[in-house]
């Protein structure tokens, strides 16, 4: 190696270290608080409701949001976002509005240094309402158990979406990615996909129809009844414990494990291409079982609905809780 390669390594190394060293010196003084290095102002600002509202409507971008039951009996709205993208909260036809309003061109967010996370906190004075709709780009969606909704609709690219409220009628959340978690007491119809992450049904009773689909990702349902169950994804295991359907029972995936641990339905189909299936049902079953590569243990009923299951390759392996 020449003798002046030499020299500019050793120089980049010193200067490499010099740096960090300044940059470990600025934060410690900061307490190591990223925020504090943006450039973007924020500020919080509160907003009382004195209108009657039924319907909740929100459309933001980047805002994590949560509801949380009223201190004092009043409607409050507060939302902490940057000076420059304030957030537009109203009541309009019955309905309160939350909306992003930017006041900036496109182009004069090039060179901002944004650490802070935009963040909406509605204070509900009572348990239940109406629709509530939520349309965002990023940010974390949390629903509490203590409110009841009419319906929910939930449309987001990228985010985290927990759900303990009831839905009288329909729940549909659509995430390209990030995951799902419901546990809602009751609720009309469930309609959840994300493409990028897991779902996670626990403690549902849904009177109608529920529909799971995910490109990436596990699906894993405890303690759920419902008319009828359909999971459609691509990569991922489906695990049902104690989930019972008075209608159909359809599971498909591409590779995966298919796990049944106390689980029923008037008649069960189970496919997956690269994965094992297994588990418990809870009645018998008129069983058809086909694996290419892999062995099949089914019961040999004669009674009860169809059970179809098929893998490629894999093992079958089903037995009937007695």
């Amino acid at each position: 190696m020449k003798k002046s390669t030499k020299i500019l390594i050793i120089t980049a190394a010193v200067l490499l270290f010099a740096g960090g060293a300044v940059f470990a010196g600025a934060m410690s003084a900061l307490g190591w608080d990223f925020t504090k290095l943006g450039t973007v102002e924020y500020e919080t600002k509160t907003y009382e409701i004195n209108e009657d509202f039924n319907n909740i409507e929100i459309d933001v971008n980047t805002d994590k949001i949560a509801f949380e039951p009223s201190k004092d009996g009043k409607c409050v709205v507060v939302c902490h976002a940057p000076e420059e993208s304030p957030r537009s909260v109203k009541v309009e036809d019955g309905a309160l509005n939350i909306r992003a309003e930017s006041k900036e061109k496109w182009y004069s967010f090039i060179g901002n240094l944004d650490f802070s996370t935009p963040k909406i906190t509605v204070y509900l004075p009572k348990d239940s309402y109406g629709a509530l709709s939520v349309k965002s780009d990023t940010g974390d969606i949390d629903l509490p158990a203590v409110f009841t909704f009419a319906a929910l609709d939930i449309d987001s690219h990228t985010a985290d979406v927990s759900c303990f409220s009831s839905v009288t009628g329909p729940v549909k959340i659509k995430l390209s990615t990030g995951d799902i978690y419901l546990s809602s007491r009751t609720a009309g119809e469930i309609d959840v996909t994300t493409s990028t992450g897991g779902i996670t049904l626990r403690g549902v009773h849904c009177e109608g129809k529920i529909t799971a689909k995910m490109s990436t990702g596990n699906l894993f349902a405890e303690n759920v009844s419902c008319k009828s169950l359909t999971s459609d994804g691509s990569t991922g295991d489906v695990t049902l414990k104690t989930v019972t359907a008075t209608g159909d029972m359809s599971i498909k995936t591409s590779t995966g494990d298919v796990r049944f641990d106390g689980a029923d339905a008037a008649n069960i189909r189970a496919k997956t291409s690269t994965g094992n299936i297994k588990g418990v049902l809870l009645s018998e079953k008129i069983f058809f079982a086909k694996t290419s590569t892999g062995k099949t243990d089914v019961p040999k009923s004669t009674a009860g609905g169809v059970c179809e299951l098929e893998t490629s390759t894999g093992d079958i392996i089903i037995s009937i809780d007695r």
